[in-house]
């Protein structure tokens, strides 16, 4: 999903690829199936002019975006919803 938020120094356009819902069945995990699909979206991200990529991960998915140059950002996220 790509997001609009504020530009900053490093992002002066704001644009930032949002990866969310990433899934891998157990019985076909541990095959690359995960790093290939993860690898195209930042390759279509960056054609798009998309470099800034962020995501919240599982304890099991932590691995793999740290193995791909991800790294923990110390940003608490709150959330409520309302009905």
């Amino acid at each position: 999903k790509i997001i609009q938020k504020p530009g900053s120094f490093r992002v002066p356009d704001g644009r930032c690829g949002y990866i969310m819902n990433m899934y891998t069945a157990p019985e076909f995990r541990r095959r690359g199936l995960a790093k290939t699909i993860l690898e195209k979206l930042m390759e279509e991200g960056n054609a798009m002019g998309i470099h800034f990529f962020e995501l919240h991960a599982t304890a099991d998915g932590e691995p793999l975006y740290i193995q791909n140059g991800f790294e923990l950002h110390k940003e608490p996220t709150y959330r409520k919803f309302v009905w």
